[in-house]
């Protein structure tokens, strides 16, 4: 006689194996956008490809890896905060200050992620694959 096939269990076996590469993708993804996201050749503003950071005093004043242009616009950034800038820069306005801000405030919940228990969790079950 035939072996019966318990459809149930073949079920739940199909079910659970959907499932694990459903969270598999999802793992590998969040891992990925902080790689690419945290990239050494890129610029963290704008993404452009970046010389390799030169080991000079005003390069290790800057907390980001940055391009020459969003350094000196980060700069500017910075000089306007203190109540300096060029008035003659009249783009960098209130609204611009803003974007500088929203970025700077996503930068650090980024890496407030990075050191979280459950992102820490997540790159410990890759690496146990």
């Amino acid at each position: 006689m035939a072996e019966i096939i318990d459809l149930h269990t073949k079920k739940r076996e199909e079910q659970d194996r959907k499932a694990a590469v459903e969270r598999s993708k999802r793992l590998e993804a969040v891992v990925q956008t902080f790689q690419c996201s945290r990239c050494a050749m890129k610029c963290m503003k704008c993404g452009s490809q970046v010389e390799p950071p030169a080991s000079t005093p005003e390069d290790q004043s800057v907390p980001y890896r940055l391009c020459r242009s969003c350094r000196e616009e980060y700069q500017e950034f910075l000089d306007r905060l203190h109540g300096r800038g060029d008035p003659a820069c009249y783009w960098y306005n209130r609204e611009w200050m803003e974007v500088w801000k929203a970025w700077m405030h996503y930068q650090d919940a980024l890496t407030r992620y990075q050191l979280s228990e459950g992102f820490r969790r997540v790159i410990e079950e890759i690496k146990r694959r």
